[in-house]
């Protein structure tokens, strides 16, 4: 007898003999002396007919069957054992099945808080794990995995165990130990035309205190097979961190250095960054910096790039109404191909006309390898119940053969209408004009958008649309327009069904069109659930066939679970 037609009946019987009122036990914790029982059986149907799409018809069954138990006591073994079965078949009588089996042991996943002596230095927990699956292929994986970790509180109790008993005042002081992962696992692939067996390596540390952060990582991956190759990397992140309570001033460290070999590539890079935070009476100063370095190296070639940045910024408080923040920015990249450039400085001020209006402009100068660039924005915004804003920004970039610049109008509204329903909205228009030596046009976009949002009797219902118009006027005048709708609607029928349902339509240029309702019906029944899904998608276009496209989806899954 086939393995899935056992699997089958072994699930259908334990589904009948298990009440659906033992469901609960699902949320029962594991760590009681409890064996565990699950499994569920899954039936799916899908279907797809209409005009210019081809044809289409699929049932699939799907059984899985676990048990989840330990040994002695769960704190010191415990496993997990999982089969399942996938069997596939449309209408072109085309079939596939799917066995697999999943297998998962943890030792000492949660040893006793308050080992002393040598047993504080017990790794754990140790992770077993196993899987097989074949289809018209075979996969195979085995791992493990160890975690040693010792709790802070047990070494805090050795240390005060070795201390002085006179000496009241003197700290503990406690020798910090990482917490470090190693994992190992082994796949095996086969087809018969294709085989491929990898081995990857795994090995973890981090260490974290109030100063400091470290973390370090090395990885290695060999493939054998039909295709060969070879991957290592080591990762180390050294951070750092200090805070004085009484400036509130900041300093953060963050360093990152890879090496990686893949093959017979080799590749170097290292990262360091440096920030301070700092309050000067009302005001604050914020200072940045950084560099980048990738060295890599083939069998012919060698890269270099390095990329150094700096940024300052103070903020000066006139008062609570009115503030100013200047800020500068600089970078200088140089690789093996190029060299890059930045330089920038801008001012920004924030005032506070009332108690419902604030406004916000600034202005930048800049310049990088391409050109000189700088602009201006000015935005005014309310704090009432329907919030608003307002804006207008400018920016001109000259480079070495033409100049861009762009003007850009935008205004936002969003916030309640009434206690159950809601909006947000927005349009922009942006005029933009291009002069090189390749070309020159004026390009003018024009968008806006909208979106409802409701609630009524139990029901959740949102409506939206958005347009775009594209104009360019140039050697030939181009124009293209996209409008889009859409909607959706959200309600529970009943205690256990829910409905649900998305409708879209959108008009693209070469006047393109599509509309697609989509309605979902889901009803749960204690440990049964069914999922019914339509979909209706039509497509019309002026370069290709129209398409219209059913399509049907009906999913029956009964589950079940037992603590014993």
């Amino acid at each position: 007898m086939p393995f899935g037609t056992i699997l089958f009946i072994v699930c259908f019987l334990i589904s009948l003999l298990i009440s659906p009122t033992d469901s609960s036990a699902q949320m029962r914790t594991f760590f009681q002396k409890r064996h565990f029982l699950y499994g569920s059986l899954e039936l799916d149907y899908d279907e797809r007919w209409g005009k210019n799409v081809v044809d289409f018809k699929e049932v699939s069954q799907n059984y899985t069957l676990g048990f989840r138990s330990y040994i002695l006591d769960p704190r010191l073994i415990n496993y997990n054992t999982l089969l399942s079965f996938t069997r596939k078949r449309d209408d072109q009588e085309n079939a596939s099945s799917l066995t697999g089996l999943n297998f998962n042991m943890n030792i000492l996943e949660t040893p006793p808080r308050r080992w002393s002596g040598f047993r504080k230095y017990i790794p754990g927990p140790l992770m077993l794990r196993y899987s097989d699956y074949s289809n018209d292929y075979n996969y195979r994986s085995y791992g493990i995995g160890l975690i040693y970790s010792i709790p802070e509180e047990q070494l805090k109790i050795s240390a005060k165990g070795k201390k002085d008993k006179k000496d009241k005042t003197e700290k503990d002081s406690i020798m910090p130990i990482p917490t470090m992962y190693f994992d190992y696992d082994k796949t095996t692939y086969d087809t018969g035309n294709y085989n491929s067996i990898t081995d990857l390596y795994n090995f973890r540390a981090t260490l974290r205190r109030n100063n400091y952060n470290y973390e370090f990582n090395y990885e290695n991956f060999a493939q054998t097979g039909t295709s060969e190759s070879n991957r290592s990397t080591m990762r180390f992140s050294p951070d750092y961190s200090f805070y004085d309570k009484e400036t509130k001033k900041r300093i953060d460290i963050n360093n990152y250095i890879k090496i990686e070999k893949l093959d017979e590539t080799k590749q170097f890079f290292l990262a360091s960054n440096l920030s301070l935070r700092k309050p000067i009476d009302n005001d604050t100063l914020n200072l940045s910096g950084g560099i980048e370095y990738t060295n890599s190296v083939t069998n012919t070639e060698r890269h270099e790039r390095y990329h150094t940045m700096g940024s300052g910024s103070y903020t000066k408080v006139f008062s609570t109404r009115l503030k100013n923040t200047t800020s500068l920015s600089l970078s200088y990249g140089q690789s093996t191909s190029k060299t890059s450039h930045s330089e920038r400085i801008s001012d920004n001020v924030i005032f506070e006309v009332s108690k419902i209006l604030t406004s916000s402009s600034g202005v930048f100068l800049g310049e990088n390898e391409n050109g000189i660039e700088y602009g201006l924005q000015t935005q005014l915004s309310t704090k009432t119940k329907i919030r608003s804003t307002a804006g207008y920004s400018y920016t001109f970039l000259s480079y070495e053969d033409g100049d861009k610049s762009a003007h850009t109008v935008n205004l936002l509204a969003s916030g309640p209408l009434k206690e159950n329903i809601s909006f947000n909205a927005g349009a922009a228009y942006t005029k933009q004009d291009v002069s090189d030596a390749i070309t020159q046009y004026s390009e003018n976009i024009y968008s806006t958008s909208a979106n409802l949002f409701g609630r009524f009797y139990d029901a959740s219902l949102s409506l939206g649309g958005n347009y775009v118009h594209t104009s360019r006027n140039a050697v030939q005048a181009e124009a293209s327009t996209l409008v889009s709708l859409n909607g959706n609607l959200s309600k529970a029928l009943a205690r256990n069904i829910f409905f649900n349902l998305y409708s879209t339509w959108t008009s693209e240029p070469d006047d393109k069109t599509t509309l697609e309702i989509r309605p979902i019906l889901l009803w749960k029944l204690r440990q049964i659930s069914i999922d019914a899904e339509y979909k209706y998608l039509s497509t019309t276009s002026s370069k290709t066939l129209p398409v219209t496209e059913h399509r049907i989806f009906l999913k029956l899954i009964r589950r079940f679970y037992r603590l014993f």
